[in-house]
């Protein structure tokens, strides 16, 4: 896991982090869709390189997001 420090927020947790095709794996979804998800903001996500990694809290807060638009 990375620890990594955000300004009046301390130290914070981040990690384990998943490929897009682990993400797309995940929710039955295609890479293109993934990608598209973390262009437009919808899926926050880190880029390393010309990689781009999710973490597992991240798209556990999506998954809620999208459940509770779902829910109205």
């Amino acid at each position: 896991m990375v620890q990594a420090a955000r300004p009046g927020f301390g130290a914070a947790t981040i990690g384990p982090f998943l490929t897009v095709r682990e993400v797309a794996a995940r929710l039955r979804l295609s890479t293109a869709t993934v990608y598209d998800l973390c262009e437009s903001g919808g899926l926050a996500h880190v880029r390393v390189s010309n990689a781009i990694r999710v973490a597992e809290a991240d798209l556990t807060a999506f998954l809620l997001r999208q459940r509770k638009k779902g829910q109205r």
